[in-house]
């Protein structure tokens, strides 16, 4: 099957005791965040020490990679990337 796929270079064959084995080739994922967050100190009784915090999870929208799950991802390692990209709003208030 490998060569009639023309030896992709996806598959790596492996060579062991005797035999070949085929090994479907993981790359590297990266997964990048970003958060903000601004702290408002002000006159203001209800605007005073109250933080806002704005994120972005997979901030590149980067894929994860294949897996022999049935899902075609590993989701206790991706579970946010396979998602795509998620946005978060924190409004929070000192009392």
């Amino acid at each position: 099957t490998w060569d009639s796929l023309g030896n992709p270079t996806y598959i790596l064959p492996v060579f062991n005791n005797g035999s070949n084995s085929y090994r479907y080739i993981v790359h590297d994922t990266k997964s990048y965040n970003a958060f903000v967050s601004y702290r408002i100190t002000a006159q203001n009784r209800w605007l005073n020490d109250m933080s806002l915090r704005f994120g972005v999870n997979n901030l590149f929208n980067a894929e994860p990679p294949l897996s022999a799950d049935s899902r075609g991802y590993d989701p206790s390692l991706y579970n946010v990337m396979a998602r795509g990209r998620t946005y978060a709003l924190q409004i929070t208030k000192k009392l």
